[in-house]
């Protein structure tokens, strides 16, 4: 039997090596706000960009691509959550 694991997200590395750059600062700001799906202006707010214009174009553009490859939940328009580790992890139970 052949048992297929999804991709590991960058959120899920050991400990002692955090996920650097923009990705990492996004999933830091999302897994503090699991709870609620975040608008990407919200993000941009919180990593210091400008909210509006071409900066807030292009960074949702990132986000829309990290959603496309399954990096991102996207909730509604600009809007987006992180996976769930649980919801990753296959259940061992028959």
């Amino acid at each position: 039997m052949i048992t297929v694991h999804p991709p590991a997200l960058p959120t899920t590395h050991a400990p002692d090596r955090a996920p650097s750059g923009r990705w990492g600062q996004v999933c830091r700001i999302l897994a503090e706000n699991s709870n609620q799906a975040m608008h990407a202006r919200d993000i941009a707010g919180h990593l210091g960009l400008i909210a509006t214009g071409r900066v807030l174009s292009g960074f949702n553009a990132q986000l829309c691509y990290w959603a496309r490859n399954g990096r991102l939940i996207r909730t509604a328009p600009s809007t987006y959550k992180i996976p769930l580790l649980e919801a990753l992890t296959p259940s061992t139970e028959p």
